[in-house]
């Protein structure tokens, strides 16, 4: 699912400028909020579902950015 969409479904306010993906682990990274188009909140992958050791339940994408803001296990996203 587009992170858009998440937050356009939450009503995030248009003065936003910034998102903090975190993971139950406490691992996070931030993305400014016009990168939210890009970014993907992952479920599944190649037709099945996501593995635990792969992020599951929810498992951040993030296309052309290094692998450790690729958030696993995510537990809260917050907009500032």
């Amino acid at each position: 699912m587009p992170l858009a969409a998440v937050l356009h479904a939450a009503g995030v306010a248009s003065t936003a400028s910034a998102i903090e993906v975190r993971s139950l682990t406490g691992w996070g990274a931030s993305f400014p909020i016009g990168d939210a188009s890009e970014l993907l909140l992952a479920t599944g992958v190649a037709g099945g579902d996501l593995p635990f050791q792969n992020g599951a339940p929810v498992r951040l994408v993030a296309p052309n950015r290094r692998g450790l803001d690729w958030v696993k296990w995510v537990g809260e996203i917050k907009v500032s």
